[in-house]
């Protein structure tokens, strides 16, 4: 996978497209992807949101106590998105993009 770091991204508040996630709610939001697709999180199950724990995080979380109340379980350091088109992934950290993965060619 290619990575690119945010740096290299344009601040540009015209829609999503230049790495920013543009929200409709705290719960809600919309991203237009390199590939020209849109992903959004608005339907409740989606194949956009990947939920993605780092092993410290999981850990965390198991051993929180003898009963886990899903409820309760904190939301991950990072949100995680998936193009369905293309198949890149981005990373957010308080809706700024700070990591692109493209899927690479065969060679």
């Amino acid at each position: 996978m290619e990575m690119n770091n945010s740096k290299e991204l344009h601040l540009d508040w015209n829609f999503a497209s230049q790495g920013f996630l543009q929200n409709w709610s705290d719960q809600m939001a919309k991203f237009q992807c390199k590939c020209g697709a849109i992903l959004s999180n608005s339907r409740a199950l989606n194949d956009v949101e990947l939920i993605v724990y780092t092993d410290i995080e999981w850990d965390d979380v198991i051993n929180s106590g003898d009963l886990i109340d899903p409820v309760t379980i904190q939301s991950p350091r990072y949100d995680v998105w998936r193009c369905n088109e293309c198949e890149r992934i981005y990373v957010f950290e308080e809706n700024v993009v700070i990591k692109t993965y493209a899927v690479e060619g065969d060679t």
